[in-house]
């Protein structure tokens, strides 16, 4: 694959299998909120609304496109407007954003592009809202499990220092 690195707009290149960055150039960084002392690849969520259309997409072929997709950043939940296309490396996709893409509110991370409204991209700092609210509902769960083993909700516990963990 050729250097993405002297193209005009910010651009990189995404594995939709494994799933990381593998390659982003200077002004790709700078949109999502990367530090540039943070090294390639960077792993990113399979959960991640961008991530799962862009798979879809390769999964019945997909020749170049241009869409708004929720992509989740060091800035917080955006989103972008993009061109895709398929790489010569397998699962691998281009993706090269438009300069003028919008961040949106991180309540509505979860809901499709067209649904979602626009409000001007955070580039400098990391949203520490967004980040609060990606974790609420795994902790949430992680919460909801420990009570369950420490009232032994489904059968006694072997070793009772499980049940002082869980507490």
């Amino acid at each position: 694959m050729t250097s993405i690195e002297n193209l005009p707009q910010p651009t990189m290149v995404i594995d939709t299998a494994r799933p990381e960055i593998r390659e982003a150039n200077a002004s790709a960084r700078l949109m999502w909120g990367l530090p540039g002392s943070i090294e390639l690849p960077i792993p990113l969520d399979p959960a991640m609304p961008a991530l799962k259309h862009l798979t879809q997409r390769l999964q019945i072929g997909m020749n170049q496109e241009t869409a708004a997709l929720v992509f989740w950043t060091w800035a917080g939940a955006q989103l972008l407007r993009c061109s895709f296309q398929q790489s010569n490396d397998a699962g691998a996709v281009l993706v090269a954003f438009e300069n003028d893409s919008s961040s949106i509110p991180p309540d509505s991370a979860s809901k499709e592009p067209d649904q979602a409204s626009p409000s001007p991209l955070v580039s400098d700092s990391i949203d520490v809202h967004a980040m609060a609210h990606e974790l609420r509902t795994p902790i949430g769960a992680i919460i909801a499990l420990a009570e369950m083993i420490e009232t032994e909700q489904f059968g006694t516990i072997g070793d009772p220092r499980y049940r002082e963990y869980a507490r």
